[in-house]
């Protein structure tokens, strides 16, 4: 297909939109099997809306005059309106070409405001895998931030050094323990003249079973209380 195949071809599917016969989705669909390769290798399209010729350049589309002597912009073509008699049907023919002519109106509008605004149109084809990659490009986003939210969620969870209620609430148990095994090592270092040091082993047991900071704890409380209450 050269570029004058091409404009014919979109003539006819410009009108058979214009009347009604082909919808929007139809219509793109139709115009994506327009795309020329030129004998540089690059890719040429006809904007749906702007109705220009467009050229990739290797990363945008760029609103370019094709080669040869071809118009710049296709010449919308309306279909001719039947003859018809009588009141009702040549009253139905009359809306019907008012119709038309007020859509085919929209479109030029449409198409100046986006002229205007943007010189570049870029294909269906090219937006719709645009927007596929950006939604799977948030998507692997989303899903990394979960991923390193519970993995920063377990390190601090099985991290030694933690500390919180939980762990004020042991160390307050094992100095109560530490307390409670002081009384009861002096008691037998009294009657028998020497102790056996129970209580250390409660620190290291704490603090080995529940973190550095519930031995602390443990050993700190429970020697004040110690003191406190036992004299040492």
């Amino acid at each position: 297909m050269d570029f004058q195949q091409a404009e014919d071809r979109f003539k006819q599917l410009k009108a058979q939109f214009a009347a009604g016969r082909l919808s929007e989705p139809e219509f793109k669909t139709q115009l994506e099997g327009l795309m020329i390769q030129d004998e540089q290798g690059s890719w040429w399209m006809i904007g749906y809306e702007t109705e220009r010729w467009y050229r990739h350049d290797g990363k945008d589309w760029v609103q370019t005059d094709p080669p040869g002597n071809f118009s710049q912009k296709p010449t919308p073509v309306i279909t001719p309106e039947p003859e018809t008699t009588g009141g009702i049907s040549t009253e139905n023919a009359v809306r019907e070409k008012a119709d038309r002519e007020k859509r085919l109106r929209e479109e030029q509008e449409r198409s100046k405001r986006i002229a205007q605004e943007s010189p570049e149109q870029k294909p269906i084809q090219e937006v719709r895998q645009s927007v596929a990659q950006k939604s799977g490009e948030q998507h692997l986003t989303k899903e990394n931030e979960r991923k390193e939210s519970i993995f920063a969620e377990n390190i601090h969870e099985g991290s030694i050094w933690k500390f919180g209620k939980q762990e004020v609430i042991r160390g307050i148990i094992g100095a109560i323990l530490y307390f409670v095994i002081s009384s009861i090592d002096r008691s037998i270092s009294s009657t028998i003249g020497f102790g056996f040091d129970f209580p250390t082993p409660i620190i290291v047991f704490f603090g080995i079973a529940y973190g550095p900071w519930v031995g602390l704890i443990t050993g700190l409380f429970g020697y004040l209380l110690s003191f406190i209450f036992l004299g040492y």
